[in-house]
């Protein structure tokens, strides 16, 4: 009985070492934790086109962000590109952006996605371009993550 004991004894200990060490390397914070908060960021695109604001959009940006569009120049800074935005408006109507990972430290989230963009056509109607994105979001002083750059392509066509 006595030897059971100890030996049970032993295992409570050899786990609450094993768990505090775990414990005292982790730093607690895990990508997922965040998860909504970008989500919610998100959907101020969608927010943004339908009301025909592009201040909503530009507000998910870092004032030194960097917006990288398909074969065009940078645009660096939160005013060039709401300038961006705002010229978009003419033509997109939605946009939904739809997480498809996030990894990262507190401060620095990289996040990969698909983002649904309606487009008026030429025709008059309305097209769906569905392209890849890649948004890094950087926590500001004041708590709350903002785009630090901003990224995507065309997917290819499924047909093709």
């Amino acid at each position: 009985m006595y030897r059971s004991f100890v030996i049970l004894v032993s295992l409570l200990v050899a786990m609450i070492l094993g768990l505090s060490v775990d414990v005292a390397g982790d730093t607690g914070f895990r990508p997922e934790q965040v998860r909504e908060v970008i989500k919610s960021n998100n959907e101020r695109f969608s927010e943004g086109f339908r009301s025909g604001d592009a201040r909503i959009i530009a507000s998910n940006y870092a004032k030194d962000a960097i917006l990288m569009q398909p074969g065009k120049d940078f645009r660096v800074g939160r005013d060039s590109i709401l300038e961006f935005w705002r010229g978009s408006m003419s033509v997109i109507t939605d946009m939904k952006l739809t997480v498809h990972s996030l990894n990262g430290t507190r401060d620095v989230i990289y996040e990969t996605g698909i983002v649904d963009t309606w487009v008026r056509s030429d025709a008059g109607g309305l097209v769906v371009v569905r392209d890849k994105y890649v948004n890094v979001w950087r926590l500001q002083n004041d708590g709350q993550y903002k785009i630090a750059v901003d990224i995507w392509n065309r997917r290819p066509n499924p047909e093709e």
